[in-house]
């Protein structure tokens, strides 16, 4: 398995993280965020084995990420808190 990230990286002001997704199967993605320093990786979305998730960005307060997914079977922007939860 190949482990980049992909070209979605932001930082929150507030919580100083970083967000990426990171592509786990050969059609999935995964959004994560992770310490500046590389610490405490947090993987935020759950793999369906068929959905990706991608293109997180912080919202101005850092308190949520909007990201990219297909888990409805059609591209679509999702919102959810910085933790990962109300997804």
């Amino acid at each position: 398995m190949s482990a980049r990230a992909t070209e979605s990286r932001e930082s929150a002001a507030r919580a100083s993280r970083i967000a990426f997704s990171l592509p786990l199967a050969e059609r999935t993605q995964q959004v994560f965020s992770v310490n500046p320093d590389g610490g405490e990786l947090q993987r935020l979305t759950g793999d369906d084995g068929q959905s990706g998730n991608w293109s997180p960005v912080w919202s101005p307060d850092g308190s949520c990420l909007c990201f990219t997914s297909n888990r409805t079977g059609h591209v679509c922007l999702w919102l959810m808190a910085a933790d990962g939860s109300d997804h």
